[in-house]
């Protein structure tokens, strides 16, 4: 594959990977509110601990949608092409390192391409790197 595709391929996986959170997110804040409007209905005197317990949960979803913003940037910018992509892909890549196994499989292919050599050329601007052929063998003279 060439660098484009590679590039390509990333960004569109960065989106995918990032839907595949929002859903999860979903589903968790739905999941978790209806459990603590449960007990909290059931128990009268466990409306004090469901605050607290509300409360660091709306945290909890609240940094993880923090944590989707670089994979969204990621995304975006490398399917565009735009400067700061190869940056961006870094930062979506190392956090995607936390959830196993799609996550990691996606930090990996990420951190693999965006440091390797085509990709620092890609991003950065640099001449391929060329073959040169190998040198007359002596039996020339």
């Amino acid at each position: 594959m060439t660098p484009k595709e590679h590039n390509r391929t990333l960004g569109i996986l960065f989106l995918v990977y990032l839907g595949l959170q929002i859903i999860g997110l979903a589903i968790g804040v739905v999941s978790v509110f209806i459990m603590i409007g449960a007990i909290s209905a059931s128990d009268p005197n466990a409306a004090p601990m469901m605050g607290i317990m509300s409360a660091v949960m709306i945290f909890a979803f609240v940094f993880g949608g923090l944590l989707m913003i670089p994979i969204a940037g990621a995304g975006f910018k490398l399917l565009k092409e735009k400067p700061g992509a190869r940056t961006w892909g870094i930062v979506a890549a190392i956090i995607a390192l936390i959830n196993i196994p799609l996550g990691t499989i996606l930090g990996v292919y990420g951190l693999w391409f965006l440091f390797s050599e085509p990709g620092k050329a890609f991003y950065l601007g640099q001449d391929q790197p060329t073959m040169m052929p190998p040198p007359p063998p002596n039996s020339w003279q």
